[in-house]
């Protein structure tokens, strides 16, 4: 229906001789990369059809019952739409390339995958009712590969079909069309992604000689390094045979040249084998001759130029993208930086769109090395493009760069054994940040806390005193139900407390859910629940030692405000329900939400020195209370994943350990998505639309949960 090409198909028209087909059939198929998949319909019968009393039926995968179609009427066209004689009806994949689209009359997203049958068929069909009028494949079920064509294997995978001009009907029959080598097939067979500067226009029905060079499609870049390329030719209409003075009994055969040079003549319609160097261009022309050696009237002939692109020396590695601070709701710049080998071999340009600073290792000078492109806003994906000098290198690739998440939205439960340098600020560790600032910092010390029955302490702890900064890790928001924090403490001075009732040093949310120190004497201290600025609202009775190690779990209700804590309760309740509370009260005014958990230094009269150690943040009892050697640990070692957010389709997953992870992902209605497990790193998440998702990762009997974000 492409009226576009009227003209050129008249001034064809003029110089071969057409017949009438019965009715309409497939004249072109294409199962390409990616989504370049299409069909395309002929109309040859001598008159305009209306395709409203036709359809396509389809099987995936093949049919599941033999001659009995999965999708009858898989697509049908509205009344009216009129097919002219001698045009075609175009349908694409919608996410084809736009070559494809610019020719399509309908896009369909249900298209071949090669091994799925296709029928035109008349509109109305039902499972067990309806006409074939052409067919593509096979209705038996299939294993998943694709069908023979013309004596090539699977070529209905990744390849293009286009219906030899001198098809005047359709062929309902399962395979029929298909043949069994290239002269009693119904189709040429060319390379995955040709054909599309034909596409739309297809000549049916003709009966006089036709020459076309099926590969390799015109102005083709061959791969560097090939020696060799095959001239791939369809002749139809005309016997290609020896002369009559060497037996042949043809109507002639071919005259070609390479390059303009001289004629050689081809007796058969087998391939050419060229010899071909990387870095030129080739020109083939053929013509039909008759058996004096004289151009057949009207000529036929067909033309193709190709060239063979130069060497690409230079390969790139492994691509790292890294945040260059974390700091919440600032904007923050990364660094990517790109390994490479084989420099040193042309003069290479670095284009990155505009972002950042291309630096480090320059391999137009240097053979292997680190490309680092430095300071690009997060959040900002682009595409770094290298190209070599078109005199000697064949280098024109990209490689897409995603950001890292710089701003990080964690999703509980967390986890977190202060895993940083001794002597570092906890602000400067990822995902936390300082929500008050002073030159008191709160630092990283050696070794860590331990409790009897808990999971096995690791990394180190913190460690702070008196007045300074507050130090806070941030996570999406909970807005129903309740969130529990644990943590092991360890008081060990309190000479300059001179407040009688203490300081509050951790705290849930905007300083809502507060837990207290509260001296008793000079070595004994209690601890204490409350949301009052000044005092706790109310204090356990147990008294503690300085330098005991104190495990205590605090919980904030976001409906009714209720704050509940539960200090050194017994390992027989870890994991299970809550037990009995040690203190209880209700918040007067409670908050809809909690999104941060905060260590606090109040003042050098309020906050004596002390350790914490062991953080757990979650939405259950369970999640904060794991056993030793328990399963419930909620920790993965060295997990990352990334890009996140992510945009091609692909997430990678990757730990320490070389043990399967099993991903489930939940959309934010908590409907499961994906339940899939992982064992080359690599998660597909192509099929989930825009948004965001939660996933759930298990590896070793170790769970932890993430955010993805989908874009």
């Amino acid at each position: 229906m492409k009226k576009i090409y009227f003209l050129l198909f008249t001034l064809i028209a003029t110089s071969l001789t057409f017949g009438q087909a019965s009715d309409l059939y497939f004249s072109m198929y294409g199962e390409g990369s990616s989504n370049n998949k299409f069909l395309e319909i002929y109309n040859g019968t001598g008159a305009p059809v209306d395709l409203s009393g036709y359809s396509l039926s389809s099987c995936s995968n093949g049919c599941n019952v033999v001659n009995e179609f999965d999708f009858p009427d898989t697509l049908t066209f509205a009344p009216g739409t009129m097919l002219a004689n001698n045009d075609v009806y175009v349908i694409a994949h919608p996410s084809a390339d736009a070559t494809i689209l610019a020719m399509a009359d309908v896009t369909f997203t249900f298209l071949s995958n090669g091994d799925d049958a296709f029928a035109l068929t008349l509109a109305g069909a039902t499972a067990s009712t309806y006409t074939i009028i052409d067919m593509l494949g096979d209705l038996a079920v299939v294993d998943g590969s694709g069908w023979e064509v013309a004596g090539v294997s699977n070529a209905t995978v990744d390849h293009t079909l286009t219906r030899k001009s001198s098809i005047c009907d359709p062929n309902p029959t399962e395979l029929g069309s298909f043949g069994t080598d290239a002269s009693d097939s119904e189709w040429i067979v060319g390379p995955q992604d040709s054909g599309w500067a034909e596409l739309g226009m297809h000549t049916g029905c003709v009966s006089d000689p036709v020459l076309t060079i099926v590969s390799p499609a015109d102005a083709a870049i061959i791969a560097s390094g090939t020696t060799n390329v095959d001239i791939t030719i369809d002749v139809q209409n005309f016997d290609v045979d020896e002369l009559p003075s060497n037996g042949g009994t043809g109507d002639g055969h071919i005259h070609w040249t390479l390059n303009g040079g001289s004629t050689t003549m081809k007796y058969d319609t087998d391939p050419i084998s060229i010899p071909v160097v990387d870095g030129q261009s080739y020109t083939v022309f053929m013509q039909l001759v008759d058996n004096s050696h004289t151009p057949i009237v009207p000529a036929v002939n067909a033309t193709v130029t190709f060239s063979v692109a130069l060497p690409c020396d230079l390969q790139v590695g492994t691509i790292t993208t890294t945040c260059d601070a974390i700091t919440g709701g600032s904007t923050d710049t990364y660094t990517t930086t790109i390994d490479f080998t084989g420099g040193n071999t042309s003069t290479y340009t670095i284009d990155t769109e505009g972002n950042g600073t291309v630096g480090g290792d320059n391999p137009s000078s240097v053979a292997s090395g680190t490309i680092t492109i430095t300071g690009v806003v997060e959040n900002t994906n682009f595409v770094v493009t290298f190209t070599g000098d078109p005199g000697n290198s064949g280098c024109n690739f990209t490689r897409n760069i995603n950001s890292p998440d710089c701003d990080p939205e964690l999703v509980l439960p967390l986890y977190d054994g202060f895993t940083y340098g001794n002597g570092s600020n906890l602000s400067d560790a990822p995902n936390w940040e300082n929500v008050s600032v002073s030159t008191d910092e709160i630092l990283i010390t050696s070794g860590n806390l331990s409790y009897s029955g808990l999971a096995a302490s690791s990394g180190n702890k913190a460690s702070f005193d008196g007045g300074g900064s507050d130090t806070a890790i941030m996570f999406a928001p909970i807005t129903t139900g309740t969130v529990y924090a644990s943590f092991i403490m360890r008081v060990t001075d309190l000479t300059s407390v001179s407040d009688v009732d203490g300081g509050y040093f951790a705290f849930l949310g905007n300083f809502d859910g507060r837990l207290w120190v509260v001296p008793s004497g000079a070595t004994q201290y209690q601890v204490g629940l409350g949301y009052n600025t000044n005092s706790a609202d109310i204090i356990n009775a147990d008294t503690h030692d300085l330098d005991d190690e104190v495990f205590v779990v605090m919980s904030y209700e976001t409906t009714t405000g209720l704050m509940n804590a539960w200090i050194n309760p017994s390992s027989t309740d870890f994991e299970g329900s809550a037990p009995a509370v040690s203190i209880t009260i209700m918040d007067g005014g409670p908050v809809s939400s909690i999104n941060q958990f905060a260590l606090r230094q109040d003042s050098t009269t309020e906050t004596g020195f002390m350790d914490v150690d062991e953080l757990r943040l979650g939405t259950t009892w369970a999640q904060v209370t794991p056993l030793t050697l328990s399963t419930a640990s909620y920790d993965i070692d060295g997990l990352n994943v990334y890009p996140n957010p992510v945009t091609s389709g692909f997430v990678n997953i990757t730990s320490k350990s070389n043990e399967a992870i099993k991903v489930a992902v939940f959309d934010i209605l908590g409907k499961q998505v994906i339940n899939n497990t992982v064992n080359n790193n690599r998660l597909n998440v192509s099929t989930l639309n825009t948004g965001v998702y939660i996933m759930k990762l298990s590896q070793n009997g170790n769970t932890i949960t993430k955010k993805l974000v989908v874009r």
